[in-house]
């Protein structure tokens, strides 16, 4: 055995120590701790620090999340563990998950006077089916109390999804944000209907509010004061008052611009269009009602 070798060997059994040595005094050298925890070195030996859903001194017992609640305060939605209801609410289920074959049940805050609704969820927002038939001032004030307002639909997929879900739990029409001011349509946030509509061919445009049918997903109007079921839409920062920007809002006009007069919204005064001649409904995206009929 050369000089070499010897050195080799000698380097080997050194290192061999040293790891050993580390084994024996760093407790987290091999991490005890379980389930994805992290190990910490104490005076009296070592400590785990579990990761969520999981607890015990090696992180080997799962742990069950905490109910969570939600809530609406002063117009601020607020979700955390167990809260309290004000007086004159009460809670609806909206999730429920199995823990230890125990199961978590996520609730949400309603108004009293909401006997039967359901919590959705699509995209961003959360979506209030109310099934409780009111009219439409009154379905304005359950949605300001949920922190919501009546939904505004800004694309077909949204549209798609209310109308299906409205037909999953057998609602025939839902009460929109969508309301005639005047002189044209425009949503509770103070949007257009330039983006997107989906008008009923044979909507004659007699009232000044709107509800979407769940059975072919189109819209028409009604009368504010008849009653009818409603969906609330929810923001995650609560109030659902978000305008589009005005660059969008004008992109989307220069579009509708360039296609043919009968997809152009039309203006409608007196029973005629500006230009005098008889009055055809544009049934895509009205701008103008009728005046009352002359007595």
């Amino acid at each position: 055995m050369n000089c070499t070798t010897v050195t080799v060997v000698i380097a080997m059994l050194v290192m061999v120590m040293f790891v050993h040595s580390i084994e024996n005094e760093d407790p987290c050298f091999e991490n005890p701790c379980n389930n994805g925890g992290t190990c910490t070195v104490i005076e009296s030996g070592f400590s785990c620090m579990c990761s969520s859903g999981f607890t015990g001194t090696l992180c080997d017992v799962e742990q069950c999340p905490k109910p969570r609640t939600m809530k609406c305060d002063d117009g601020v939605l607020t979700t955390g563990d167990n809260l309290s209801c004000m007086e004159g609410y009460t809670r609806i289920v909206y999730a429920t998950s199995m823990c230890l074959n125990q199961p978590i049940e996520d609730t949400m805050c309603i108004p009293g006077d909401i006997n039967v609704a359901t919590l959705r969820f699509y995209g961003s927002s959360k979506y209030l089916f109310v099934r409780t038939f009111t009219n439409v001032h009154d379905a304005k004030n359950s949605c300001s109390r949920v922190c919501g307002s009546l939904v505004e639909i800004n694309n077909e997929e949204e549209n798609t999804f209310l109308a299906t879900t409205a037909e999953e739990l057998q609602i025939s029409s839902l009460t929109i944000g969508l309301e005639h001011n005047g002189e044209e349509f425009v949503w509770s946030s103070g949007n257009t209907t330039d983006a997107y509509s989906n008008w009923d061919s044979a909507e004659n445009f007699e009232s000044t509010c709107v509800y979407l049918v769940s059975g072919n997903t189109k819209w028409n109007t009604l009368d504010c004061i008849g009653l009818s079921q409603s969906v609330c839409e929810i923001s995650s920062n609560g109030f659902n008052m978000m305008r589009r920007s005005p660059r969008i809002i004008k992109l989307s006009r220069k579009a509708r611009e360039s296609q043919n007069d009968k997809e152009k919204p039309k203006r409608l005064q007196n029973g005629t269009e500006e230009n005098s001649k008889p009055l055809q409904n544009d049934k895509e995206n009205p701008k103008r009602l009728q005046n009352d009929k002359e007595s």
